[in-house]
């Protein structure tokens, strides 16, 4: 198989993958942001730090899912130049 079919073939299954990766995650990190803050310092800074990992990870998917080519190029720029605006 050339680098090029393996590349093909590994967008396919990325697309048919990411979607759901991507909501599950989501809901995931949603329902643990439910969950009460923690008051004292170190279980609070556990806390964060499972947050920061949790956007990392979304990050991730969505760089994957912009690889993959599953993200509207349209949408993908509006945000970029949101965050520009910001």
């Amino acid at each position: 198989m050339t680098h090029e079919k393996i590349e093909a073939h590994s967008r396919t299954q990325i697309a048919k993958f990411l979607p759901n990766a991507l909501s599950v995650v989501l809901k995931n990190h949603q329902e643990f942001l439910k969950e009460k803050m923690p008051t004292e310092v170190a279980d609070y800074k556990k806390h964060q730090e499972a947050c920061k990992v949790a956007l990392a990870h979304i990050e991730l998917l969505t760089k994957l899912a912009a690889w993959a080519d599953i993200i509207d190029p349209s949408v993908e720029q509006a945000r970029k130049q949101k965050e520009l605006n910001e």
